[in-house]
């Protein structure tokens, strides 16, 4: 190569070298900013308000709105709605945003024909400003503290951005008008619907503080306390009356659902608080259901309503299976019970706050409602509803099979004849009872259990018990007295009459009559068996035709329909003013009967003692006693066993041969602990053998304690 080309070829590549670095000045780049993290915090609301959004219009696919709109006038309102009057009642008017509701979901819902239809969307701002007009204020707080703002901030959640300034801010400032009205302290589920509605409200706003404050408050109510959930998973609303089958699973369901709001996000329920609303549910709500009903005797005023809260029930279940919680497996068992794809579970159970027993078997549930000290027998009369209740917690004793043998019997009801109580027969009461003098026992096994109650009230008093096996439930009344000239009653039933009743001594009754049975040993009637040992005066049975509405017994049913039922009573007449009068029965249900003949004539049940001291029965066929004793006394059974105590206390006693189980419970009240002697040598926890009076004396409560025995 000459020296000009090797001169031309190194210009050449500085050349294109200094062109480069001019290039690289140029365009140099800008140094890359870190990726910025999403900060959970700020997608909380979004991700809340879907679920929200998820929530209100689950189910609102198939909504039809067009007879709404076919009845909305120019104005805003619906022409077959009524707008004024009745203050104390004002479910019709209140319709009126019922329908708005409805009608929002369907306009948010994208599924829904009418998604987005600017003619409802016009309905929708229509029906809201004339609501705005009406100054609608209801004399029952409930409604214009929960009740309308729930609906209307409903509506203002679905309808947002799609409503005028003018529309938002009168709605806006209508709900904080009610929700500043005129209410007593919040507490249970009228907390969590209240809380319900201040996160709707935030979520409108896009205001965290608001959520934080809800989401804070809702999370403070799931605790044990007074009103609500109590230390025996009952629950609690109204003046401690039990209200477990409606305000229990309504505050369990909205709970629900907020717990499904703020699920994922730093508002979510902690670990002790889904575990005890799990526990509420699973160990609580539960027992007290068998299949699609729930017991009657746990709804308080809902009694008198024609529908029961179980649908509720599902939809809280399958929400909280949807959750990180621990008890999936419970909750699936729950939903495939309420589906009647699993057969019914068995057991026993004392809830000892509420006065009540559950008893579970696989062709029955039944249970049994006391009044204990501290409690009241029923809510006050509210909203034209419940004023019957009031004896509900007398002893209650319903038996459930499948297929209730109650539904819709409340309307033509004797309230006066509630199965399992001992009652003065008079005229309406509508006060409730307090517990404040009563006396209440519970000792269950897990299986099988007994419970107790000493009714002290002004009028009357009497020593009633229940002693739940398989096949069996027995009942004792001891110590009936009263000075009231109206008869004592004590009903063994009342319920549907679906076939003839057949009897001991009367052959079959299968027509309307009034008759009484002297001296009876039986009864039965569709699958339940009623056997009556011999202490029994006389049985009355009635069966009758009747006619009644559920405007009768609930007012809130301006019209109704007739109720038309065939009702069988079975019941016992102490007579006026008793002196120490007694009764025993024994309730074989949900079986046919030739397994009811088998089983009385072949009665295992053994009445021990039946007196105001000690009520007690053996259950021959499982080697058990169960007893009662309402002071200091001695039991003594037929084959020479003697057990005596020292003070009130119940008893569960189980013999399989030389392997014994005694489960003791002391009266709460009772200053001294509890001793327990039995004329046997056992060993054990807490026995002591004393070899020259030939007793084992066990000292204290006794939880399931097994002892052996030596001779």
């Amino acid at each position: 190569m000459n020296k000009k080309r090797k001169k031309i070829l190194i210009f050449l590549t500085a050349l294109s070298l200094a062109i480069i670095c001019i290039f690289k000045l140029q365009h140099k780049e800008e140094p890359k900013e870190p990726k910025k993290k999403r900060h959970p915090q700020e997608h909380v609301i979004e991700d809340i308000q879907k679920r929200l959004d998820s929530q209100l219009t689950e189910s609102a696919k198939t909504i039809k709105v067009q007879s709404f709109l076919q009845k909305m006038k120019e104005d805003g309102q619906f022409s077959d709605i009524s707008y004024h009057g009745n203050k104390s009642n004002p479910r019709s008017v209140v319709g009126h945003l019922q329908r708005l509701e409805t009608m929002a979901k369907a306009y948010s819902t994208k599924e829904n024909p009418d998604y987005h239809n600017k003619k409802l969307l016009y309905d929708i701002e229509s029906g809201l400003k004339y609501w705005d007009s009406l100054d609608v204020e209801a004399e029952n707080w409930w409604w214009n503290r929960l009740r309308i703002p729930m609906l209307m901030s409903n509506i203002l959640f679905l309808m947002d951005d799609h409503l005028t300034d003018e529309t938002k801010s009168g709605t806006v400032k209508e709900i904080n008008h009610y929700i500043h009205s005129d209410a007593p302290v919040l507490e249970g589920v009228n907390l969590v619907q209240a809380d319900k509605i201040d996160l709707t409200m935030a979520l409108v706003e896009k205001n965290k503080k608001q959520v934080h404050q809800a989401a804070q408050s809702v999370r403070s109510n799931i605790k044990v306390s007074s009103i609500g959930i109590q230390p025996d998973m009952t629950f609690h609303q109204h003046q401690d009356a039990v209200q477990v089958g409606t305000y229990g699973i309504r505050y369990a369901l909205e709970t629900a659902r907020m717990a499904q709001l703020l699920n994922g996000t730093s508002y979510a329920f902690t670990h002790d608080e889904e575990n005890l609303l799990s526990h509420f549910i699973l160990d609580g709500i539960q027992w007290f259901t068998q299949g699609q009903t729930i017991d009657y005797t746990t709804l308080g005023r809902g009694i008198t309503r024609k529908s029961n809260e179980m649908g509720d029930l599902m939809q809280t279940a399958k929400i909280m299976e949807g959750l990180p919680t621990t008890r999936k497996d419970d909750y699936r068992r729950l939903i495939e019970r309420l589906d009647g794809k699993l057969p019914p579970f068995s057991g026993n159970r004392y809830y000892g706050t509420s006065g009540l027993m559950v008893h579970h078997q696989l062709n029955y549930y039944t249970s049994v409602r006391m009044l204990p000290k501290g409690m009241n027998s029923s809510e006050p009369y509210y909203n034209g509803e419940g004023v019957n209740n009031r004896h509900l917690a007398d002893g209650a004793n319903l038996f459930y099979l499948h297929g209730s043998g109650y539904a819709d019997i409340f309307p033509v009801w004797d309230w006066r004849k509630i199965p399992g109580t001992t009652v003065v027969h008079s005229g309406k009461v509508t006060t409730p009872a307090s517990g404040k003098e009563n006396t209440t026992f519970g000792n269950s096994d897990g299986k099988y259990g007994m419970s107790a109650m000493y009714i002290n009230y002004k009028n009357l008093k009497a020593k009633k018990s229940w002693f739940f096996f398989k096949d069996t439930v027995v009942a004792l009344g001891a110590g009936i007295h009263s000075n009231s000239s109206s008869p004592i009653v004590t009903t063994l039933d009342q319920r549907l009459w679906k076939e003839p009743v057949q009897t001991s001594d009367n052959g079959t009754l299968d027509k309307d009559v009034h008759e009484t049975v002297d001296k009876p040993s039986w009864a039965f009637h569709n699958h339940i068996g009623y056997i009556l040992p011999g202490k029994n005066d006389r049985l009355h049975i009635l069966l009758n035709k009747r006619k009644s509405s559920w405007s009768a017994i609930n007012h809130r049913y301006e019209k109704s329909s007739t109720v038309d039922k065939k009702v069988l009573e079975l019941w016992i007449n102490h007579g006026r003013k008793p002196k120490n009068s007694s009764y025993e029965y024994i309730v074989v249900p949900g079986v046919s009967k030739e397994k009811f003949d088998q089983i009385k004539n072949h009665n295992p049940i053994n009445i021990l003692k039946n007196t105001k001291d000690i009520q007690a029965v053996e259950n021959n066929n499982l080697h058990y006693i169960q007893a009662i004793f309402w002071k200091e006394g001695t039991l003594k059974t037929g084959d020479g066993l003697a057990i005596h105590v020292n003070s009130p206390c119940s008893i569960l006693l189980k013999r399989e041969n030389n392997n014994w189980t005694i489960k003791t419970v002391e009266a709460k009240n009772d200053k001294s602990p509890v001793k327990v002697s039995v004329n046997r040598h056992l060993e054990g926890t807490n026995a002591n053998w004393l070899d020259k009076r030939g007793i084992t004396e066990i000292q204290g409560s006794q939880s399931n304690t097994h002892f052996k025995l030596i001779n």
